[in-house]
């Protein structure tokens, strides 16, 4: 076997770090240094301070990586010094101070490698990344559809074109529900979630604006809505106004809120802005596994990222919908598909919404053909919602998933919300493993669990199955090592 290209024939000792909002956003401070952790300590040491000032500097090579563009490199002479070395009372605080350049303009709070982008890659797949600066996508083009539409005609596309813009539609309430979560009715921004009368503008606006643009070479963005929903032609003002749609002050009113929200959501100096308000940087190709990065909205709020995961699980699902009708029609291959929803937790707390949300794409998945993986930290996120009738409708993601797989896990856990709220028999055997698991093996701060890569596989009121989940090498590499923070 060749030792060609060996990236250890390059690269010595290795230290990584993930980058906090206090270390890389000038917002937040602008000092220009990263804070450093025991990696970096162990790699560059801890005896005296190297100045780049005093010509002792550090020779650094700084560069920006990504999957599709040329890196950006720049020279320079880096400080590492203690912050504390004056005050003999207090512990050494190491930094390294850094000047300002462009692959350091490029980097974002929470870059560090993402949970399956590795993977993804090793298989040739596709991995899209999204953050503010690095990607966006297009909320009114779910799963690329209106390239796919182009391409088809008649039934077929008659029947995708009512399904794309009824997504649109939905998807857009789900992110204004999402950004007006926690707001008090006002005169300038709308009320807390979406009304009726706003859900049926909406759905009237998205197909008048596919009538408009639906042969065009790039579909409409959220400005474009905007601006429709502003010149306000005839279907949309009955739709607001069906009494006296010709009253203009009558019709300002209806779409007042509307309006302020959607120019959040198009205006790219806003944080919902700079993730949804341009044409998608990234088409999906299911004709490999598809990976959305979010990893560089590490330190963003629950709204956004529930605003993110809302997007890219409904373009998932919308694409895998065209996907099927072009097989249907004979113009690509039929593939199977399973989409994994990560951090579910995440999207639930952000919005009560998106658990109806949820609750439509868990009934659907079986009709649309695709396998669904769904991933949250604990059952408990699942029975925390605001309402009786929103807890049952998360409880039945549990429900209806036949096969579930339960990681270590508390008593009151599996008593409270396996048992009474979920209804899943767990054996006392099981309970006793279980709670067994989440048992550090000793004291030290490094210690790992006796349940590391073990699990218990239940389907139905069978008696579950434990396994033990062993690394092949690759894996023990840390190819794909998501716990890198953890060992800096």
């Amino acid at each position: 076997m060749s030792d060609y290209g060996r990236i250890g024939d390059y690269i010595g000792p290795v230290a990584a770090k993930k980058l906090s909002a206090v270390d890389i956003d000038t917002n937040s401070s602008n000092q220009h240094e990263f804070g450093g952790n025991d990696a970096l300590r162990r790699l560059l040491g801890t005896g005296e301070d190297r100045r780049a000032s005093q010509g002792h500097g550090i020779p650094t090579a700084l560069m920006y990586l990504s999957d599709d563009d040329a890196p950006a490199v720049a020279d320079l002479e880096t400080t590492w010094y203690d912050a504390r070395r004056n005050k003999p009372n207090r512990s050494a605080e190491w930094r390294l101070y850094y000047k300002d350049c462009e692959p350091i303009r490029m980097a974002r709070p929470g870059d560090l490698k993402p949970d399956y982008a590795a993977l993804v890659n090793m298989l040739e797949g596709q991995v899209i990344r999204l953050g503010a600066g690095i990607g966006v996508v297009n909320s009114l083009d779910p799963g690329d559809l209106h390239h796919a539409l182009q391409r088809l005609e008649g039934k077929a596309r008659k029947d995708l074109t009512d399904y794309y813009n009824d997504t649109r539609a939905a998807l857009m309430e789900v992110l204004l529900t999402i950004m007006r979560t926690g707001r008090e009715n006002d005169d300038g921004g709308g009320a807390r979630g979406v009304t009726a009368r706003e859900s049926d503008i909406l759905s009237v606006a998205v197909r008048v604006l596919h009538d408009r643009h639906g042969d065009d070479p790039q579909p409409p963005v959220i400005a474009d809505l905007r601006d429709l929903l502003r010149e306000g032609p005839d279907e949309v003002r009955t739709a607001a106004v069906w009494d006296d749609p010709g009253n203009d002050e009558l019709y300002r009113a209806q779409v007042r809120g509307l309006l302020a929200d959607l120019h959040g959501f198009s205006n790219k100096m806003t944080k919902f802005g700079r993730l949804f308000g341009d044409q998608t940087t990234a088409r999906i190709d299911l004709s490999r596994p598809v990976d959305f990065d979010i990893s560089a909205l590490a330190q963003s709020g629950d709204d956004v990222v529930a605003a993110v995961l809302a997007t890219t699980w409904t373009s998932a699902f919308a694409a895998k919908n065209a996907a099927d009708v072009l097989a249907e029609e004979g113009l690509q291959p039929r593939r199977n598909h399973v989409i994994i929803m990560d951090e579910m937790h995440r999207a639930l707390r952000a919005s009560p919404l998106m658990v109806e949300k949820l609750d439509l794409l868990t009934r659907l998945n079986r009709q649309w053909g695709v396998g669904q993986i769904m991933i949250t930290h604990t059952f408990k996120d699942l029975m925390c919602m605001e309402t009786p009738a929103q807890n049952t409708k998360a409880r039945g993601f549990v429900e209806r998933s036949e096969i579930k797989v339960l990681g270590a896990l508390s008593r009151i856990e599996m008593d409270r919300y396996l048992r009474g709220e979920c209804g899943l028999p767990v054996f006392r055997r099981e309970e006793d493993m279980l709670e067994d698991w989440a048992t550090p093996v000793n004291f030290g701060s490094d210690a790992s669990h006796k349940g590391l890569g073990r699990f218990l596989i239940k389907l139905g009121g069978l008696l579950g199955i434990p396994i033990n989940v062993e690394m092949c090498p690759l894996e023990k590499s840390g190819f794909n090592d998501t716990n890198l923070k953890w060992h800096a």
